[in-house]
């Protein structure tokens, strides 16, 4: 659990301190591994697609959904990913992980 602690506080410094776009760089390996990528040239590959699809799909609904004015593509991206973790906090504790 303090590795847990500290981990979930590096990351949350990292976002902090480098913005909402750098939630990406955190966010897209766990995507990868989770659609099935177990080697490490596989899961830069795919993490890095990931991520490059994830900020291009967050700046394009940022552009849309308030069609005049537009939203942060870090802030879409920062929901979606924080909707993920919550997803994934729910699956490990199905599991009866924690």
């Amino acid at each position: 659990m303090t590795l847990l602690g500290i981990t979930a506080a590096i990351c949350a410094v990292a976002t902090t301190s480098m913005g909402p776009v750098a939630f990406v760089g955190l966010l897209s390996p766990h995507i990868a591994v989770f659609l099935g990528a177990r080697s490490v040239k596989l899961q830069l590959c795919t993490a890095a697609a990931i991520g490059a699809l994830l900020l291009l799909a967050g700046d394009f609904i940022g552009q849309i959904i308030v069609y005049p004015a537009q939203v942060a593509a870090g802030t879409i991206v920062s929901v979606i990913g924080g909707l993920y973790f919550i997803g994934l906090l729910f699956m490990v504790r199905q599991r009866g992980m924690f």
